[in-house]
Order: structure tokens, then C-alpha cells, then sequence
């Protein structure tokens, strides 16, 4: 075996195991549940790891083709024994290990037959091609833990945090903070304004509020997003010196029972819901493939330049025979 082929076999070992952990660890759900820089900072980490995967099996392509097969599959059983480490689910180790086998074999295989289509050595048209389908393989990694992740959290009826709940309302909360402004402001006119005593402001807000709700509850029939007025603590409402409002500590107060609520109508749906989350998890996750690739398609073309400048890549010419159709 070659020292270069040796380095890379090194190198995607190296490589399988770091991608093998990281997915394992890897929470799609703590983009939506407060964990947002660990979360992000792992998916950047996995996405790194794959393109550089990418890289070293199409490089393996100009070695001696001979133990490569072996490579791949003492690569996949690296892969996934940190996979399985990590989070301890077998069925979901066995499914991804064998899904990155497929991926490494589809990168060469793929880049191999591509690398004999062209007369000038091109990694825009040979290389670009296999990273883009590479990407599906990780895609379909991601929906596979989606799917695995939101199974267990239905099954402990704990899908929908709070924390989740707080990080998508937040907009929301938003919104009605400035409606709700702009309504008492329009309802008590001269009462709010920098001339009125600062307490006795508040206090007129907070009773405007209060019998706001409390004829709400008279009608009985009008919820307020699925709560009785009577289930609303909006005593928690925060009052600025200027009159504005901010119901922020109203909906994190009833932030448990909001979840506990969507968790239940869930719960009802147990089958469905992972094979909808997995789905999810694609269609938000494709549109940010794109720009990855054209970062990447940048990071490649500096790369293989470097290596053909060090000589660890060499460009030869050799004359080939073809067979030409005439008429």
C-alpha cells in the first residue's frame, strides 16, 4: 500500500469516526428547544465532515483500486460504533452505517466513472456532480434522526417543550404586544399618557384588562387561542412607565400547559407524527443546501489547486483508443 493511499485510508477512518459521533449527538430538535449554538455548531460540524468524506474517496480514485472495498466497510463499522455510542439506538445505527457504506460506494463509484468521461481533469465537472447527490445521503440522515428522535419524545408525550413553544411564539408575542398597545391606547385615549401619574396608570391598564377578560368570561363562549379568559394569569402583565404593555410573562406562565395541551392532540396522532417530523425536517433543511454548495464548490477548487502545486495529486496525459461511428 502507497503512503498516499495509506494517508487517506488514515484520514477517512479518522473522518467516519468524528461522523459517526457527531450525527449520533446531533438534536434537531434543540434548533426549537433553546439549544440552538450546540445544535448548529454539530450540523455545520456533520456537514464539514461529509463533503470532506466526499473528498477523500474521490481521491482513493487514483490509487490502486485493490482493498477498497474493505476501506468502506472497516469505515462504516468505525462509523458505526461511535454512532451507536452516542445514542445508544441499534436499529438506527444499523440503517445509517449501512446508508454511509451505500454514500462512500456512490462517491466513488460515481466519481470514478465521471473521472473517465472528460479529457482535461475537471473538478467542476467531475467532483461538484457527486458532492450535490452526496448531500441526499445526508439528508436522508437527518430525516432518519428526526424520525427516531421524535418517535421517542411522542412515545414520552414530550415532543412540544415549552422552551419550543416560547422559541416559535416568540413573533407572535410580538404581534399581539403591539395590537394590544395599540387598542388600549385607542380605548383610553387621554388616561395613558406621560401627564398621568405612573401608578395610577398602571393601575388603570391593569383594570382595563382585567374587565376585558371578565366579559369575555360573562360571554362564555370566546376563548382566547384555545384558553379561557379565566385561565389566563393576566395579572403577569408587565406596564412601562410610557403605557405599552408586554404579555411576555403572561404566555411563558402558561407555557406547560400550552405544551402539555399540543403534546395531548399529538399523542393522538402517535403513528404519523415522526414520518411528518422526518418530512419537515427535509423541506426546511433543502433550501439551505444550495448556498453549502456553492461554498463548497469554492473550498474544492482552492483545494485540489493546493494538491496539484504540492504534487500530491498528479496530472498526466495518456492516449487512449476509442471506437468511432461512421456512416
Amino acid at each position: 500500500m502507497s503512503q498516499k493511499k495509506l494517508a487517506l485510508f488514515i484520514l477517512l477512518s479518522l473522518l467516519s469516526i468524528g461522523s459517526g459521533a457527531v450525527f449520533g449527538l446531533l438534536d434537531l430538535f434543540g434548533f426549537i428547544d433553546g439549544r440552538h449554538t450546540l445544535s448548529f455548531s454539530l450540523l455545520l460540524i456533520s456537514i464539514f465532515d461529509i463533503y470532506l468524506i466526499t473528498i477523500t474517496v474521490f481521491l482513493l480514485n487514483f490509487a490502486q483500486q485493490n482493498r477498497v472495498v474493505l476501506f468502506f466497510i472497516i469505515a462504516s463499522l468505525l462509523f458505526s460504533t461511535t454512532f451507536f455510542l452516542m445514542n445508544l439506538n441499534i436499529l438506527l445505527t444499523i440503517t445509517s452505517s449501512i446508508i454511509f457504506f451505500i454514500f462512500l460506494w456512490y462517491a466513488y463509484s460515481t466519481s470514478r466513472n465521471r473521472s473517465q468521461l472528460f479529457i482535461s481533469f475537471s473538478p467542476r465537472e467531475i467532483f461538484f456532480p457527486v458532492i450535490k447527490t452526496s448531500f441526499l445521503y445526508f439528508m436522508v440522515v437527518l430525516a432518519l434522526l428526526a424520525y427516531s428522535q421524535s418517535k421517542v419524545l411522542v412515545s414520552q408525550n414530550s415532543l412540544i417543550s415549552p422552551q419550543m413553544i416560547k422559541t416559535i411564539s416568540h413573533p407572535i408575542v410580538i404581534t399581539l404586544n403591539k395590537q394590544l398597545n395599540a387598542e388600549l391606547k385607542a380605548q383610553l385615549g387621554n388616561q395613558v399618557s406621560n401627564k398621568v401619574p405612573v401608578q395610577n396608570q398602571e393601575q388603570v391598564i391593569r383594570l382595563v384588562l382585567q374587565e376585558s377578560l371578565e366579559s369575555m368570561q360573562e360571554n362564555g363562549s370566546q376563548d382566547i387561542y384555545g384558553f379561557k379568559p379565566k385561565e389566563i394569569p393576566i395579572e403577569k402583565t408587565i406596564v412601562y412607565k410610557n403605557g405599552d404593555i408586554d404579555v411576555a410573562p403572561v404566555v411563558d406562565a402558561m407555557l406547560p400547559e400550552i405544551a402539555r395541551r399540543l403534546n395531548d392532540r399529538i399523542s393522538q396522532y402517535a403513528v404519523f407524527t415522526p414520518l411528518i417530523v422526518a418530512f419537515l425536517v427535509l423541506l426546511i433543511l433543502q433550501p439551505f443546501v444550495y448556498p453549502l454548495e456553492l461554498i463548497e464548490s469554492f473550498i474544492t477548487q482552492i483545494i485540489f489547486k493546493i494538491m496539484l502545486k504540492t504534487k500530491f495529486l498528479l496530472l498526466k496525459k495518456e492516449v487512449r483508443e476509442i471506437d468511432v461511428l461512421e456512416l
